[in-house]
């Protein structure tokens, strides 16, 4: 499960999309997925940038 979005900057922005994954309760990975710039975890939701994430998944799929 993924969330796309602009920014996270902004700290209420953040908490409400952490929030709404934070209540999917399930094991699969969960992904948020912005144009900021860094990464990090928060409660085991993993903060990517997107175009780095994009850039890794299509990377993998053409390895030889």
């Amino acid at each position: 499960m993924a969330n796309l979005l602009l920014t996270v900057l902004d700290p209420n922005t953040l908490r409400r999309e952490l929030a709404s994954l934070e209540e999917i309760e399930d094991n699969y990975p969960k992904y948020l997925l912005t144009m900021d710039y860094g990464t990090g975890t928060n409660n085991g939701i993993k903060r990517l940038n997107v175009l780095d994430w994009l850039i890794c998944q299509c990377s993998s799929k053409f390895r030889f």
